[in-house]
């Protein structure tokens, strides 16, 4: 159940940074740089035990949209998601949106112009593709603020996970339990980065780790 509500947290978070980060990324100091920048500082002050409060109340209890508490299916995992993505995505905007515009920057840039490379071929192949490699970086780091988010949220939501279990374990002092927890999350946190590392020097073989 973490598994699955952390990868649906991730993509919303990527899919909304990327398309912000970009926007930004390409006109520095333009209308999408300051948005992006305006919702990056409000999401990164907001605690996420009050956000889920608030979307519960909003979304479940107000609008019955969304289902808040337990699990019965996969739409009980989106507003526990949706707080996560809100915890993750102000640090990958201001990521992608910087590694975008540097790379704008590039003397390959203005050589694909001259080229007559269209812009939006410019920055889909070679632009994008070279400021992946900083957010696939990042997303090693994020992913251990992602695991210590869940342990909050799922207490929250009363999601069945590995939040919920090790908030019942330290209650309980199963500390055989909350040991097996913090192998399994060593480990998983492990393999992630190593899928990162791996990723990255796929995209730039240049790096060496």
């Amino acid at each position: 159940m973490t598994l699955q509500l952390a990868a649906l947290a991730l993509a919303i978070a990527l899919v909304f940074s990327a398309l912000l980060g970009i926007a930004a990324g390409l006109r520095p100091g333009g209308f999408f740089d300051r948005l992006a920048f305006a919702v990056s500082s409000i999401f990164i002050s907001i605690p996420n035990f009050w956000l889920g409060i608030v979307l519960a109340l909003l979304l479940s209890v107000k609008l019955g949209w969304l289902p808040a508490i337990g699990y019965g299916g996969f739409s009980y995992t989106v507003l526990p998601a949706l707080v996560l993505a809100v915890e993750l995505s102000p640090v990958l905007i201001r990521t992608l949106s910087s590694a975008v515009a540097a790379q704008m920057g590039e003397s390959y840039v203005a050589v694909g112009h001259v080229r007559g490379l269209s812009r939006p071929r410019i920055v889909a192949a070679h632009a994008l593709r070279n400021a992946s490699v900083p957010l696939l970086n990042l997303l090693g780091v994020q992913f251990s603020s992602l695991l210590g988010g869940v342990i909050i949220v799922e207490y929250i939501f009363d999601y069945p996970g590995l939040g919920l279990l090790t908030i019942n374990a330290v209650l309980q002092r199963d500390f055989p339990l909350i040991q097996g927890i913090a192998i399994v999350t060593s480990a998983i946190f492990v393999l992630i980065n190593i899928l990162v590392d791996l990723a990255a020097t796929t995209i730039d073989p240049r790096l060496e780790y």
